[in-house]
Order: C-alpha cells, then sequence, then structure tokens
C-alpha cells in the first residue's frame, strides 16, 4: 500500500474513539481501501496453519504501533483484523448469515486465516478448523483431523461464501 493511502486510511481511523463502534460501512470501506491498495504477505498453499509473520514492529488495532506503511507483514495482519470486524458487524445486523452460521468469529479470521487470494472485488482465504467444534455431528471420531475450508468474501456485495470443505490430518509443525 501506498504510504499517503495507508496513512489517510489510519487518519481516518484514529477519529474514532472506539473501535467497537464503528459502523458496518466504515469497516467496509477501510478493508476495501487495504484490499485494493495493500500488498499481503507472500503465503504458501503448502504451508498448514495460520503464517509466520515474520516482521517485529506489530501493528495494534488501538493506533499504538511501530508501523512501516510499507510492510508486507504489518499490512496482512491490519487486513485481517478489520476484515474479521467488518465481517462480525455485518453478522450482527444479519447481512452475514453464514458467519454466524458457521461459527466464525473476528479472532478466528484475525489469527487463523491463511493463503489469501485476491480475484478482482473478491478475496479467497482459507481457514483450519476443529470438526467437533463447529459441526456437533461431528463430535468424536475426528480427533487429529482438521477441516480446511475455502471462504470468499465479496467486498461489492458484502458476502461471506463457503466455497469448499476438505477434511484432513495436518502435517506436524516444524519445532
Amino acid at each position: 500500500m501506498t504510504p499517503s493511502k495507508i496513512s489517510k486510511a489510519i487518519m481516518d481511523l484514529q477519529e474514532e474513539k472506539y473501535l467497537d463502534s464503528l459502523s458496518a460501512e466504515f469497516l467496509a470501506t477501510f478493508c476495501r481501501t487495504l484490499f485494493e491498495n495493500g500488498e499481503f504477505c507472500c503465503i504458501s498453499e503448502q504451508q498448514q496453519g495460520p503464517p509466520h509473520i515474520p516482521c517485529v514492529k506489530g501493528y495494534s488495532p488501538r493506533g499504538d504501533y511501530e508501523h512501516t506503511p510499507t510492510c508486507r507483514c504489518c499490512q496482512s495482519r491490519m487486513f485481517r483484523e478489520f476484515l474479521g470486524r467488518c465481517c462480525e458487524k455485518l453478522a450482527s445486523q444479519d447481512s452475514l448469515p453464514e458467519f454466524n452460521k458457521s461459527h466464525l468469529s473476528r479472532a478466528r479470521i484475525r489469527d487463523r486465516t491463511y493463503a489469501y487470494l485476491k480475484l478482482g472485488s473478491k478475496i479467497q482465504f482459507k481457514i483450519d478448523r476443529h470438526p467437533g467444534a463447529f459441526r456437533p455431528e461431528w463430535k468424536g471420531g475426528y480427533d487429529g483431523l482438521v477441516v480446511t475450508q475455502t471462504w470468499e468474501f465479496n467486498f461489492d456485495k458484502l458476502t461471506l461464501t463457503l466455497l469448499g470443505e476438505k477434511l484432513r490430518r495436518p502435517k506436524p509443525y516444524a519445532v
């Protein structure tokens, strides 16, 4: 994202007193600005689980952060944080029934999503889920397995769509 565009977006954001009071419209506009102008960390399709983000500066949605506008890691974190907030706010207004039905949350989008792919006005991403946590009928018998879901968020229509699910045994994380 160009420094001037991200700086303006941050200044607009800092005018708001509380992040939880941001409207769905503001969050959608802010996310779209990040989406259209941001450059996100390259995350391999082969990587299992949430991405390791090497940036040590970090980004805090409260505004108390050390942030470099050209840092792809910080832009990725910021985008995931505000995409989660936007989806949560839209779901609270009954505009994203899939969000609530699938037991998604702002934190799950922020912390567990990976493999982002921009497709026009849409962004696809993956999230690993524990089968028994969101599918009661799958409790028991699925120990050690995860479901990788592929989701698509459409910025034009403000919709969230589940594109597919795959049940798999995760590869162990390298130590």
